[in-house]
């Protein structure tokens, strides 16, 4: 006989088609009757509440004397708990952010007997290449997945392996987390319907269990499944075996010998839609993310732990911030394809995030200045490289070298050790990079590489989730007037405007023609800085236009067969083809955390997400496109031609249109550099203190020196200094912790081995260490 596992549960989005409250309010009538439901009905034996911790403290915001009921049900196995706070999108925020949700989701979990041991990824676009070691390393073997299996994967269960060779079984949900959402009234009427879809899903099952999930959206428990399940095993004569119970029980007891591997990302479209274009939808959102995620892992969080006395370390403040970044991290909430009220509420919470992370680095800087020997300026380098950059000192732009890693030092004017920049006419130059712009098509070169930065203005028929080409299609690529400025002459910041004016479409017609012509101005700014071997790049306008999709053409220094982008914790190579299906073609439209490369050249850039490998021929893609803006007008709709059937409500929005002044930041580097390098350099800044003088420590300081591996975070835990690292490559590394010792642990901090000023790091590992005070 064929087990059947019925798994009773709810997938809660916090925010989505409805704002948080609206849906709070279902949330708590949810609870309201499930709880009574699980204590008075022995038959209706385990309920999973989405694997989310937000679920139970939304509920006992409302109903805080409901807790002791829903802890003691917990630890009897009737709910489950957690592991995550949230059910986050994995590519649209960073790695450190999927950890802390983890570690927050974990915590909760455990003021009510601990959590759900099965890392539940139900309805997430899409899976990043790392989270099998990230699970791995929390201390889990098993996961769930749905969204983004390959074809290649021909059973309901998987070996997935991370790029360090970390791997975890994969419960593959074969046709969702909602096969058994509609619950027939009859014993009888259960047996068919398992039975017809044993049928159609049979070569995927082999003779493997069936996980029979009861439950969708915000689905209310369905009272009468103890009785029916009850009716169909007394049925008898048929080949089913059909049992309430939980997802670890099912998930622990399926088998593990013969199944398939499968290493890496999952984005493949080819049995359910992966819904690629919430990468580029909202591009406010992403900018929020990205700025706010950087100011609190890269800046805010490493100077706090390293300058502030252990006993002055602002948890609280942290904590704080960092919640309103994981609650951001929902899959409805950063993927932008919710109602307008809930984008708002998104901004406002990185905003809040935000003025957190701003606050804590004014006061990590105070505290630099205070030790300071000597009166004036310190610059505070908050990365793990030595730098040199670009400050500002008495309002001035100055050029400052070698400021050491997670240090400072005092500031003295010294003649300059790099050749200046400089701008006239249409060129740029600092004697590393020559740009120049080509004020006949508004793009600009670098070197011997033409044609960079051209703007590509199109029609988009699609919903917040696919970009959809309109039925007849209209590119403007060609601007009707371009002027050009010189900003800045040098010799340390030199800068060049040109604005292109271009006729835009309004938007589209009934007929999904591009209808209406608005002219709409793009404003460019290039700015070379001395030292600097690459181009920072700033593109404005105001959108008047709906229905639309605007992107940077970039032309390759070499034709390209595949991409390298940033995702959590690794380089992920990508070809120029995506697996597509039955409900979603495959488009290869991919994320990128932080950078892109693809022949030669290398884009790093501040929330823009989504690019894709343009102009193919038998010798490869010859342009690398780079969304700048998506708008639409619907959440979702259907059928279209990228999506035949909606992917949610077909409600009409405004805000997805992104009508307004857009501000989008970008670099360009062209030949072989370091991704992890630029983005330090392009985006994380040299600060400057302002010391009185007479402190007590050094003029020049490094706190923490680590070489031989990208560091992801340093903070404080349980009053130790934290430090995570990662090799995003594929040969082992050295990390050296110059004078310092401690111990390896994993991702739950448990200590896995110790270590003295330096360790071997595994390619694609990823490893926490805790320092020894």
């Amino acid at each position: 006989m064929r087990r059947v596992s019925i798994v009773p549960h709810t997938h809660w989005d916090r925010e989505w088609y409805a704002p948080f409250q609206t849906f709070r309010m279902r949330l708590v009538e949810l609870l309201d009757g499930l709880i009574p439901q699980l204590e008075t009905d022995p038959d209706y034996r385990h309920f999973l509440l989405d694997g989310q911790m937000a679920v139970i403290d939304d509920y006992l915001a409302v109903r805080p004397e409901a807790e002791h009921r829903l802890r003691q049900l917990a630890v009897d196995g009737r709910v489950a708990m957690g592991p995550w706070y949230i059910l986050m999108d994995e590519f649209l925020v960073s790695g450190e952010t999927i950890i802390r949700d983890m570690e927050v989701g974990l915590a909760r979990a455990e003021a009510f007997g601990g959590a759900m041991d099965i890392g539940y990824l139900p309805d997430m676009f899409g899976h990043i290449a790392q989270m099998p070691q990230l699970l791995a390393q929390f201390g889990f073997e098993h996961a769930a997945v749905w969204r983004g299996v390959p074809s290649a994967v021909d059973r309901s269960a998987f070996w997935w392996v991370a790029p360090d060779g970390s791997k975890v079984r994969a419960e593959y949900l074969v046709s969702g987390y909602s096969n058994g959402e509609v619950l027939p009234d009859s014993g009888a009427a259960l047996l068919e319907q398992i039975s017809k879809w044993e049928g159609e899903f049979a070569p995927l099952l082999a003779d493997f269990p069936i996980l029979w999930m009861n439950g969708t959206d915000h689905l209310m428990p369905q009272a009468w499944l103890g009785r029916v399940v009850a009716e169909a095993r007394a049925l008898g004569g048929h080949d089913l075996d059909i049992t309430i119970t939980s997802l670890t029980e099912h998930v622990h007891a399926g088998p593990t010998s013969g199944l398939p591997e499968y290493r890496g990302e999952l984005r493949s479209g080819a049995r359910t839609n992966l819904l690629m274009g919430v990468a580029s939808n909202r591009v406010d959102v992403r900018q929020a993310a990205a700025r706010v995620e950087r100011s609190l892992e890269r800046i805010a969080e490493p100077l706090s732990a390293l300058v502030l006395p252990a006993d002055e370390w602002p948890e609280a403040f942290l904590e704080l911030a960092w919640l309103e970044v994981i609650r951001n991290a929902a899959h409805d909430s950063i993927c932008a394809c919710s109602h307008d009220d809930v984008c708002l509420a998104v901004l406002h919470r990185y905003a809040e995030a935000g003025q957190i992370a701003d606050g804590l680095t004014s006061r990590a800087l105070r505290a630099v200045a205070r030790q300071s020997p000597v009166a004036g300026p310190v610059i505070v380098n908050p990365s793990a490289r030595t730098r040199g950059g670009v400050v500002e000192i008495d309002g001035v732009p100055t050029r400052v070298e070698d400021t050491p890693p997670y240090g400072w030092s005092a500031y003295e004017a010294q003649p300059a050790k790099v050749a200046p920049a400089h701008a006239e006419g249409t060129v740029l130059d600092n004697g590393l990079v020559r740009v120049e712009v080509d004020a006949t098509r508004a793009t600009f070169s670098i070197g011997a590489v033409t044609g960079l930065g051209a703007i590509v203005d199109g029609g988009d028929a699609g919903d917040t989730y696919n970009y959809c080409p309109p039925a007849q299609e209209l590119l403007v690529d060609a601007p009707r007037k371009v002027t050009t400025a010189v900003v800045a002459s040098g010799p340390v910041v030199a800068s060049l405007l040109f604005a292109a004016r271009y006729a835009w479409p309004q938007c589209l017609d009934s007929a999904e023609a591009r209808d209406g012509a608005v002219e709409v101005e793009v404003r460019t700014t290039l700015e070379l800085r001395a030292g600097e071997r690459f181009v920072r790049v700033t593109v404005a306008f105001e959108n008047r236009c709906d229905d639309h999709r605007v992107r940077a053409h970039f032309p390759l220094p070499s034709p390209a067969r595949v991409s390298r982008a940033e995702c959590a914790f690794t380089i992920v190579e990508r070809g120029l083809t995506a697996e597509g299906g039955p409900h979603e073609p495959g488009l290869p439209t991919f994320p990128s955390r932080r950078f892109v490369q693809a022949g030669g050249l290398t884009l790093a850039h501040e929330g823009l997400l989504e690019y894709e490998l343009v102009d193919i021929d038998n010798e490869g893609a010859h342009t690398l496109a780079l969304t700048l803006l998506r708008a639409t007008r619907f959440l979702s709709r259907g059928p279209m031609v990228s999506r035949p059937h909606p992917a949610g409500p077909e409600h009409e929005l405004l805000g997805s249109q992104a009508r307004g002044r857009h501000e989008l930041r970008y670099v360009v580097a062209v030949g072989d550099v370091d991704p992890y390098a630029l983005v330090d350099d392009a985006f994380v800044p040299l600060l400057v203190a302002r010391a009185r003088g007479g402190g007590e420590g050094p003029a020049t300081a490094s706190a923490l020196n680590v070489e031989g591996a990208q560091v992801s975070a340093v903070r404080r835990v349980d009053g130790e200094l934290e430090v995570r690292v990662f090799n995003p490559t594929d040969a082992t590394t050295r990390v050296q912790i110059a004078g310092r010792s401690g111990r390896l642990v994993d991702l739950r901090g448990c200590t896995v081995a110790p270590f003295d000023e330096a360790f071997d790091l595994a390619p694609q590992r990823i490893a926490t260490i805790r320092l020894t005070p």
